[in-house]
């Protein structure tokens, strides 16, 4: 992983890089948990697409930077590059657990992990969210809710499952502060245990743990939801069809069937991807 996208170090801040950080006073200048926290970024304009920009988790993450390196773009790409070989780590170990839960042999299925997370590491599509210091919300939210991903399976099998289950909460409550995406999560859950059924009819669900997963997953969507639209005064998804928040949720499932797309066939890789929010999502 580290070899495959050591040659952006050495890059400059580019693009979101420079409103995102370098213009950011929030990650420039002192701590304001207050800041960070209580108010959706400030970009200096005001439209339904700032105010639909919060995300407290990446300013702490780096202004913690900022205040050990400056404004030294390497650094960051740095972060960008540890965190997505935590993200490779993490995604070996969820194919191990869930090869060897559907009995495959354990050599097995560190082949497969190895083999899958090898692929991971090093897929072009990966390029953007890795070598674009702005990126890291993609690396960040990912990290979350991979661990969160971890400790749910460990949920499932633990004789004391109150731990695994603190930990999968706190880490989708962290990755719903890093992007907005992180909503998906618990859908995620249900596809997994759909799929499991499938492949083995007769694995003993354990229903009771399934269903308090899903009741604290939504608790914390629910509570995100509403402390971002009335505390916050983030707005999420609003009614306009032409306002940012909700073009950018209407848009998701287009936007997944891209990226999707480009990971089966990775060609005409750039930054700049020209999608029409506003006119049609599908």
């Amino acid at each position: 992983g580290f070899s495959a996208y050591a040659n952006a170090i050495q890059h400059p801040f580019v693009h979101d890089d420079v409103p995102l950080i370098v213009n950011n006073a929030l990650v420039t200048g002192p701590w304001n948990f207050k800041g960070i926290f209580l108010h959706p970024l400030d970009f200096g304009v005001e439209t339904d697409l700032v105010r639909s920009y919060y995300r407290p988790v990446l300013d702490v993450v780096n202004h913690a930077v900022f205040s050990l390196f400056g404004a030294n773009a390497a650094a960051f790409h740095l972060l960008n590059i540890i965190l997505h070989i935590l993200n490779g780590w993490m995604g070996l170990r969820i194919v191990e657990m869930i090869s060897l839960q559907i009995r495959t042999d354990a050599a097995l299925a560190r082949r497969h992990a190895f083999i899958v997370a090898a692929f991971f590491m090093v897929h072009p599509a990966q390029t953007q969210a890795v070598v674009c210091v702005s990126g890291i919300s993609n690396l960040i939210f990912t990290f979350f809710c991979l661990a969160a991903f971890l400790f749910y399976l460990s949920l499932r099998q633990s004789s004391r499952p109150s731990a695994p289950m603190a930990g999968m909460t706190v880490m989708f409550l962290l990755a719903l502060l890093s992007k907005e995406q992180a909503l998906i999560f618990p859908g995620l859950i249900v596809l997994y245990e759909g799929s499991l059924a499938i492949v083995l009819p007769e694995h003993r669900i354990r229903m009771e743990r399934i269903l308090i997963s899903m009741l604290a997953l939504v608790a914390v969507t629910v509570l995100y939801l509403i402390f971002r639209t009335f505390v916050v005064g983030a707005e999420p998804f609003t009614v306009d069809p032409t306002a940012g928040g909700f073009s950018r949720f209407a848009a998701m499932g287009h936007i997944l069937l891209i990226n999707a797309g480009l990971w089966v066939w990775p060609v005409d890789l750039h930054y700049f991807r020209s999608l029409d929010l506003l006119s049609s999502h599908w």
